[in-house]
């Protein structure tokens, strides 16, 4: 299979009590052709400072001057994405490290611009059960509304098929 690039889009605020391990699930997917695009939305803690120390041609950082909250950081994030494909990871979520692999090789065998997949809530001790959210087979617009079926971080996007606005 041909690796084509994914951008991987995650805005950070104040998160540097996770974002190691963040960047560590990304470092560590079988899928290799990625680029990760960190937005700081003007972080106060030392977020900045272990992204910077992590930094290379495919870990990228871009800075907001002004707080402006998830859905700006994720926008300017897309504005300078240059993969074939989109995904969104949060500063202090996980991803499996199939994850990407086996997504887009889904995508592809099945021609789909959109995907997203099942997520496990699990808090950060692991002290309560993890509770897991699996893909509906069929979920129509009025559905998506009223459930959190799609999470954010398990979206993968074709750009081809959907391309981002200016």
């Amino acid at each position: 299979m041909k690796e084509e690039l994914i951008s991987i889009i995650i805005p950070v605020y104040n998160a540097e009590k996770y974002i190691l391990e963040t960047i560590k699930t990304i470092k560590n997917q079988i899928y290799k052709n990625w680029e990760a695009i960190f937005v700081d939305d003007c972080s106060e803690d030392k977020s900045i400072e272990i992204i910077k120390k992590q930094l290379s041609t495919n870990i990228k950082l871009l800075t907001l001057k002004k707080h402006s909250g998830t859905a700006i950081a994720r926008n300017e994030g897309i504005k300078i994405a240059n993969g074939k494909y989109l995904a969104f990871l949060d500063a202090d979520d996980l991803w499996d490290k199939e994850k990407l692999e086996k997504q887009i090789l889904f995508m592809k065998e099945n021609n789909y611009a959109f995907t997203y997949t099942a997520f496990k809530y699990v808090n950060e001790n692991n002290t309560k059960q993890s509770r897991k959210i699996n893909v509906q087979k069929k979920l129509d617009y009025k559905e998506a509304l009223k459930n959190t079926r799609i999470l954010s971080i398990s979206v993968m996007i074709d750009l081809d098929k959907i391309p981002k606005k200016d």
